[in-house]
């Protein structure tokens, strides 16, 4: 994978006498070799991204820094956008947020981190990123047919240490997330000796002008495969094999608001 863009959320000072909070800028981390940017990505993990997923969803920082640094261009491309805000009182370029992502080259993406600092929340940075990762896709889409952003989260059912699940599909909802309730969805380990990752609920925001209730599953069929054969330390692809028969059972998948499941 390579890490070809990181936006970073980071510190803008209130404006002057008013005392209005200027909104954050997106700043970009896109080469390894810049102390710089590898320090930002540090951050995003130790100070956001670290306090919103549990140990078993968020990857490693050494795979994070691994892919900004290059890799295997036959891979999937990882960017992302991270928030640098601040207020008065922050030391100055502090990350508060930040947006990850990858394009597989069946043309379908994955947002595979999504996280604002809780001290930070509800000041509509979630969806600045969200937009931002959505404007970036398209772009490089071009005149291509658009496919879906695909999104990873924890049913309602799931007990989570971090986030209550209920809340965090609401939110995504609000940023115009469906869910494919239907589909037993499993997501392959994020590092080696982990195992897969079970009670998720898989999301899609699908392309404007596509019909809002339901995705193709053949566009999901054709992303799952690349999105394992990207994690090199898979052992066992049995969920995966059982996903791709449920998939062809089922040529049309039903989108219903995440909250639902």
């Amino acid at each position: 994978l390579k890490l070809q863009f990181l936006y970073l959320i980071g510190a803008v000072p209130r404006a002057g006498c008013g005392g209005e909070e200027e909104m954050p800028t997106l700043r970009a981390v896109t080469d390894g070799a810049a102390d710089e940017h590898r320090a930002l990505l540090t951050a995003f993990h130790r100070d956001v991204a670290q306090g919103c997923f549990e140990k078993e969803e968020l990857e490693p920082l050494e795979e994070w820094l691994a892919m900004l640094d290059g890799g295997d261009p036959a891979q999937p491309a990882f960017q992302g956008k991270v928030l640098v805000a601040a207020d008065d009182n922050d030391g100055g370029g502090a990350v508060v947020g930040g947006v990850l992502y990858e394009r597989y080259p069946c043309g379908a993406s994955l947002l595979t981190y999504l996280a604002v600092h809780a001290a930070h929340r509800r000041r509509g940075y979630g969806r600045l990123l969200c937009n931002a990762c959505c404007a970036e896709l398209e772009a490089q889409a071009g005149t291509a047919a658009a496919s879906p952003l695909f999104l990873e989260a924890h049913r309602s059912t799931t007990a989570d240490a971090i986030m209550d699940p209920t809340a965090r599909l609401k939110m995504y909802s609000a940023l115009g997330f469906r869910a494919l309730a239907a589909f037993p969805y499993t997501a392959p380990p994020v590092e080696r000796g982990s195992g897969d990752v079970a009670g998720l609920v898989l999301l899609a925001k699908v392309p404007q002008g596509a019909p809002p209730a339901r995705v193709d599953a053949a566009a999901v069929a054709a992303f799952l495969p690349q999105y394992w054969g990207a994690c090199e330390w898979v052992e066992d692809a049995s969920a995966l094999a059982a996903m791709l028969r449920w998939l062809q059972e089922h040529p049309v998948v039903e989108l219903v608001p995440p909250e639902c499941c």
